[in-house]
């Protein structure tokens, strides 16, 4: 049977075919749940039941008194005894105390701490240089024992030091002679604050502080320092003889020329320009070559990674 006919919640027409029964009213079950839920609105009973449900959330407070100390809280455990964690502990021990495990405990640590003591605690030793009774803490059963730091000196280096020895010592007076080297007085070594020069790597002139640069006062900038020690650990680590090398020393003696195209290379530039100047290994490092004048050439970069490690009459070259 079709049933036409308008939907009661929404108003759209529609047309349903059903075997039998009445004759539907919503045209879809969202508009059947929608008109059921504004009914209990009407009703109240939706009121009625997000009364209930608040009601069920609100926790039920019960008035206890506390066992220990006797003042009044509210919890919502009714058999809860202690109205804080202090009364619960205090309550616990007293327990122990009268069960007797508090006093197993503190005998028991006690053992312990006595067991340690006698195995790994201090003792008392006569000092190795004068005699004197000194404690050896736990760290010090399979060293000399010392009393001061001038008797460890003479048992590490066999003679008094030449500072004064205090007055409480057993030894009154040092045995070293006055005319010892080591009852010279100390001249400290003047340092050199500024240095000035051409760097070698980039050949540039500057002045650094030494207070500043540190171990970058050879070089213009740490940039020249760090190239320097990558070139020298490159060569060490090829298990090579390393030599000192000036990079602006190899590119004068060579007048600015590529030694594998035998042009001149552009001063002005820097790596990775293909005509920058660096420095090549006649004979490479990884066939055993060595990082020394007489092994370094002048070339361009682009020329020098072309080669690669490629042989090119190395010893000859050497002569030549």
């Amino acid at each position: 049977m079709t049933h036409t006919g308008p939907c009661a919640h929404c108003g759209k027409t529609f047309t349903r075919t059903r075997p039998g029964g009445p004759a539907p009213r919503y045209c879809s079950a969202a508009c059947r749940s929608k008109a059921a839920h504004l009914r209990t609105k009407a009703d109240g009973r939706y009121a009625a039941r997000c009364a209930t449900k608040q009601a069920e959330r609100v926790p039920i407070r019960h008035a206890c008194t506390c066992v220990v100390c006797g003042e009044r809280f509210t919890t919502r455990t009714a058999q809860a005894k202690y109205c804080k964690p202090l009364c619960a502990s205090r309550a616990f021990n007293s327990a122990r105390k009268v069960d007797g495990r508090l006093k197993e405990q503190r005998t028991r640590r006690a053992n312990k701490i006595k067991a340690y003591q006698a195995t790994y605690g201090r003792t008392l030793a006569p000092c190795a240089a004068c005699g004197t009774t000194v404690e050896r803490g736990p760290n010090a059963r399979h060293r000399r024992t010392a009393c001061s730091n001038q008797c460890r000196s003479y048992l590490r280096f066999g003679c008094w030091p030449h500072s004064q020895i205090p007055a409480t010592h057993p030894i009154v007076s040092t045995p070293i002679p006055a005319d010892h080297p080591a009852r010279a007085p100390q001249v400290k070594q003047p340092t050199i604050r500024f240095m000035a020069g051409r760097c070698p790597h980039c050949g540039d002139w500057f002045i650094s502080d030494r207070r500043i640069g540190g171990l970058t006062d050879r070089t213009c900038s740490p940039r020249c320092s760090r190239a320097n020690h990558r070139t020298m650990r490159r060569a060490r680590q090829r298990i090579a003889t390393t030599e000192t090398v000036s990079r602006y020393e190899i590119y004068e003696r060579d007048k600015w020329t590529c030694h594998i195209c035998r042009k001149k290379v552009n001063r002005n530039k820097t790596v990775p320009h293909p005509k920058a100047p660096v420095l090549d290994h006649v004979i490479p490092l990884a066939r055993g070559g060595h990082h020394e004048r007489a092994n370094l050439r002048t070339a361009h970069f682009l020329c020098n990674s072309l080669k690669g490690a490629q042989s090119m009459g190395e010893q000859l070259m050497l002569f030549g």
